[in-house]
């Protein structure tokens, strides 16, 4: 059982919430004996709590969309890219940074997908494609690398083929016009959220925003390189 900061139990079996602030105490009840329940709105209000102001006042709370089930599901509604550092503070701060880290991250991709679908079909005909074909995220890594051989030493080379497999698990095999700067935040959000050091991000992100470089020389990637202003 996790328990929760701030989250008590009354002598009547109700869950409530005591927050101190300015050395005055107050209980927030959350109207419930079923520890599942109450755990999950507890994680609600306490990150409200921790993302309002130093003042508490219970009618001025910055207010999440979280959805809450008595399953214990927790589902992060229409987070922003922006929102996640703060997320990631926050969860850090109450203990559940590695819990729920990757349910705010999976909202901002499933935000992106709905954003990418809905800029497509505005003003096309269904299954007009508007991006230009050209060769799949891996085929082009091969390639690269093989370029790479001339002058990266096989230890380089190998980290570099590994983080892009660790990308191509998370975002599929496509052509590699449909990786945008979505993909790009997001991954880096992703290995943020393992709590790896800013080195070793800004590394990932830069054998990312290599290969796309190759890309774009080689007249493969039409668009402005999606990595290039990525990073820690």
């Amino acid at each position: 059982m996790h328990k929760l900061p701030r989250l008590y139990q009354s002598r009547h079996g109700v869950y409530y919430l005591r927050v101190i602030r300015n050395k005055v105490k107050t209980r927030l009840s959350l109207g419930t004996k079923d520890f599942r329940i109450a755990r999950l709105f507890a994680l609600r209000l306490n990150m409200e709590l921790a993302m309002s102001t130093p003042d508490f006042d219970p009618d001025k709370l910055r207010k999440l969309d979280i959805e809450v089930s008595p399953t214990g599901g927790v589902n992060f509604k229409d987070v922003k890219p922006h929102d996640l550092d703060t997320l990631s503070a926050v969860l850090d701060k109450l203990g559940l940074r590695e819990q729920y880290a990757q349910e705010a991250i999976n909202s901002v991709l499933a935000q992106s997908a709905r954003a990418s679908l809905e800029r497509s079909a505005v003003g096309m005909p269904q299954g007009e494609r508007v991006t230009p074909k050209s060769k799949p995220f891996s085929e082009v890594v091969s390639l690269y690398l093989v370029e790479k051989k001339l002058d990266n030493v096989p230890k380089t080379l190998y980290d570099k083929e590994r983080i892009y497999s660790e990308f191509q698990g998370f975002y599929g095999d496509h052509d590699i016009n449909q990786y945008t700067a979505n993909e790009a935040v997001s991954y880096k959000n992703r290995i943020l959220a393992e709590g790896k050091s800013a080195s070793i991000i800004n590394s990932r992100l830069s054998f990312l925003r290599s290969l796309f470089e190759y890309a774009i020389g080689n007249n493969l990637y039409f668009a402005d390189n999606p990595f290039d202003k990525v990073k820690i």
